[in-house]
């Protein structure tokens, strides 16, 4: 449900950009203040929601909605940005941020964005963090728009704490999918294809939906996938944990896919992912070998690469401090 009558702050450089994104949201009967700077940004009184470009010279986006939260409860917020860094994202995601839109996008994609985030206000806390872990697009199922939901819904993971490596495969397997609607689900013209994802503590759930020609499941032999070298969908199926094809002739196309994911907590607190790193640092060993000596049932998870594995083992099975101590006083 839309809602209407918002004021929003849209703080960009970009003239052009600026005046065709006030003419969308104006549609909508909402009222639109545009700034040129975050210095300019920051003059203007308090809007319901805050659209502000990331990179800006002197005071950024982030920057601006983080003084903002300094002065009291700031307004909800979508952050632009042409590519997105993973200090962006952790920043965005630790200032409150509702969402980060990929430029180039398309008007009402902001809309939409612009809507949800305004109606977080409105949610318990529960149902907010639901709808945080939760998100949709729809776009034109054009090569260029299907590399656009990859990079958007990678940026989704990221701003969810899901760990490089899961992100790399959701990434990949999404790309495939979408490629092969671009392909054949619309020979003719481009239609609509349909994207969401949804975020629990071990595992992501994606799902890609076309409206396209479909085929016959059983006809093109789901059950006898293609060597991975060669079979977009045999690449998908080794990448995902979870892999469920539906299709009717003419009625399009629907993927699920599930991943098993670890949540990371930027500030370490929490569910530790190490399946990236080589070595352990003293403060983490520490950290993990503390979070073993715990009770199972209260220990925070820890993820580890092979190699950490092996290390920690040898770790475990190492000298008694006591015992060493000992030694030391008596020899």
């Amino acid at each position: 449900m839309n809602r209407s009558g918002l004021s929003i702050l849209l703080v960009t450089p970009e003239e052009h950009s600026a005046e065709a994104l006030v003419r969308v949201l104006e549609s909508c009967d909402h009222r639109v203040t545009v700034a040129r700077t975050g210095e300019e940004a920051l003059a203007q009184p308090r809007h319901d929601v805050l659209v502000a470009e990331a990179q800006l010279d002197g005071i950024g986006g982030l920057d601006v909605l983080e003084e903002l939260a300094l002065q009291g409860p700031p307004p909800r917020t979508v952050i632009l940005s042409r590519s997105p860094s993973v200090d962006e994202c952790r920043r965005a995601l630790r200032l409150g941020a509702a969402d980060l839109l990929t430029e180039p996008f398309e008007g009402q994609e902001l809309l939409l964005a612009v809507e949800r985030a305004s109606e977080r206000d409105e949610r318990p806390a529960a149902a907010d963090a639901r709808a945080a872990a939760s998100w949709s697009r729809s776009y034109s199922a054009t090569p260029e728009a299907c590399e656009r939901a990859v990079r958007d819904l990678a940026a989704h993971a990221l701003r969810c704490a899901v760990g490089p490596a899961a992100r790399g495969r959701l990434a990949s397997a999404a790309a495939e999918v979408l490629e092969n609607v671009s392909r054949h689900a619309y020979p003719h013209s481009p239609g609509p294809v349909h994207v969401s994802a949804r975020v629990e503590p071990r595992d992501m759930h994606v799902v890609i939906r076309d409206e396209g020609l479909g085929f016959d499941a059983v006809e093109v032999g789901l059950d006898r996938m293609d060597d991975s070298r060669d079979g977009g969908l045999a690449r998908v199926s080794a990448l995902a944990e979870g892999l469920r094809v539906q299709a009717t002739v003419g009625g399009g196309t629907t993927v699920r896919m599930s991943f098993s994911v670890y949540r990371v907590l930027f500030d370490q607190e929490g569910p530790l992912d190490l399946t990236e790193e080589d070595w352990f640092t003293p403060d983490t060993a520490r950290h993990v070998l503390e979070a073993l000596a715990d009770d199972a049932r209260n220990a925070a998870p820890v993820q580890l690469s092979p190699a950490l594995a092996v290390t920690l083992g040898r770790l475990l099975a190492g000298p008694d401090p006591r015992r060493v101590l000992q030694t030391a006083l008596w020899s």
